[in-house]
């Protein structure tokens, strides 16, 4: 019987450690993935921070600059760093390179529906090196309202039901604009115009 406890003590730890290490991925190059909390962001260096569970009351933190190719989204939209805050809940992937962690892709909760407008307008002004586009959208009798904004890294602009770029359109171009408010302005997810 001191036989078999043993074993069973060796097997679980044995497996417990290649679990541990398996999530962490020790080895450079190798992708893992966890679930946990923003700590820390810093958008001017593209860095981020996650507390990640790891056992009864462990924490890892896994903290380093995102990859040129990361992915990010929330739901299903593509974002920026920007749109992520301290605390928020995240599904985390990150690589292990010989300079440290490189965060691979960050994904967070939906944004409420009620955070997006869609309305017809009409092409007011346009700036594609900066994907910038202000469309007037009417809000009464003679009424106008300007909704201005960069585009969404992954925007949806389709033109003749094709999908475009933002040179396909020119001032006084009637357009269906979608656009989110977020801190420091709103953006453009998707525009579509005949």
């Amino acid at each position: 019987m001191n036989m078999l406890k043993r074993v069973l003590v060796f097997g679980t730890a044995l497996f417990s450690t290649f679990c541990f290490f398996c999530q962490v991925g020790m080895a450079a190059g190798d992708v893992s993935a966890g679930r946990g909390r923003i700590t820390e962001i810093n958008i001017a260096e593209n860095y981020l921070a996650v507390d990640v569970p790891i056992g009864n009351n462990e924490l890892m933190t896994v903290a380093g600059s995102l990859s040129a190719e990361a992915v990010l989204k929330k739901g299903s939209i593509y974002c920026s760093l920007k749109e992520f805050k301290v605390n928020d809940q995240v599904s985390i992937t990150w690589r292990r390179t010989d300079d440290g962690l490189v965060m691979e892709s960050l994904r967070g909760t939906a944004f409420p529906a009620a955070d997006f407008s869609t309305s017809t307008g009409r092409v007011t002004e346009i700036e594609a090196a900066q994907s910038f586009i202000a469309v007037d959208v009417p809000i009464g009798h003679k009424e106008f309202m300007t909704v201005a904004g960069q585009l969404a890294p992954k925007a949806v602009l389709k033109k003749g039901g094709k999908i475009c770029t933002l040179n396909s359109y020119k001032v006084n171009d009637q357009v269906s604009i979608t656009w989110r408010r977020r801190d420091d302005g709103l953006v453009i997810e998707a525009l579509q115009g005949k």
